[in-house]
């Protein structure tokens, strides 16, 4: 009983686990911070250059989600800060910033798929929500996820006092958003994979290649969010059978490696294709 004791409570393992936790949030600030804040600039530049141009749904749902990478950032600095100068409210604040933007990091990047799967599966349906009934269904979606995200005030709160029954509606979204996340991926990919009507041999060759970007880039977002989902997940369902505090601490520190890949693929991924746009615009005036 006594080496079961101290087991449970192992102050090497909640060292290491601290460890983790500064070296994943650190990675996290150097790496998703500037990917942010270039996402949110250069939507800026792009609506001041086209006021009349309404954003697109992707791109809308990325400043979202590019806005709740920096408030975890922010959480992150103040964690980090805590364990400086060990000043309580520091801990309070990273916990509090930390936990609001999970709704929307978990979300966000599925409305991206079900736009993505809409535009290749439903062309037709896609475009007639580009305009008008479209954007209000996604403010009206957006703003159901911050308002979700300003509830896990509380939630955290909840957390410290019942670690195991916290994780279980996180356990029961998990498996929604995978289905969801892996239905749109593969309808698109089988589509993109498939024939287009039409389609002749002189365009096979440039439609191919299209289509071979297309897949990749759908791809590496089933990756990434595999990685999220998946591992958030199984986090939650190992916590949920652990019996040391210790051992939920090193458990729930492994979560910012989870989301890192996910964090860092979508920013990029939005660049990539601001600087297509940008390339596209170019030829145009050039010609």
């Amino acid at each position: 009983m006594a080496a079961n004791a101290s087991s449970d409570h192992d102050p090497a393992l909640c060292v290491w686990a601290t460890v983790v936790l500064t070296a994943g949030q650190s990675v996290q600030i150097v790496l998703v911070l500037p990917l942010s804040l270039l996402v949110l600039c250069l939507g800026f530049q792009r609506w001041r250059r086209q006021r009349t141009v309404p954003i697109s749904h992707c791109d809308f749902f990325s400043y979202n989600l590019a806005i709740m990478e920096l408030i975890g950032v922010l959480g992150s600095v103040f964690s980090l800060s805590y364990t400086i100068t060990h000043v309580p409210i520091s801990l309070t604040m990273g916990i509090v910033l930390g936990a609001f933007p999970w709704t929307g990091q978990m979300v966000f990047p599925i409305f991206t798929c079900v736009d993505r799967y809409l535009a290749v599966v439903h062309p037709i349906t896609y475009m007639r929500l580009k305009h008008g009934g479209g954007r209000r269904i996604r403010q009206i979606s957006a703003a159901l996820i911050w308002l979700m995200s300003f509830t896990s005030f509380g939630f955290v709160f909840f957390i410290d006092k019942y670690p195991r029954l916290a994780y279980i509606p996180s356990a029961c979204q998990m498996p929604v958003f995978l289905i969801i996340m892996t239905f749109c991926c593969v309808s698109t990919l089988c589509v993109l994979i498939g024939p287009r009507p039409g389609e002749g041999p002189r365009d096979r060759q440039r439609v191919d290649r299209s289509k071979q970007r297309a897949c990749i880039i759908i791809l590496m977002i089933m990756v990434v969010l595999c990685i999220r989902f998946g591992g958030t997940l199984f986090q939650n369902v190992i916590i949920s059978f652990a019996t040391s505090p210790c051992r939920i601490y090193m458990i729930h520190t492994t979560l910012v490696w989870f989301n890192l890949p996910c964090s860092l693929v979508l920013p990029l991924l939005y660049l990539h294709r601001a600087r297509t746009l940008q390339h596209r615009e170019h030829n145009t005036q050039s010609q």
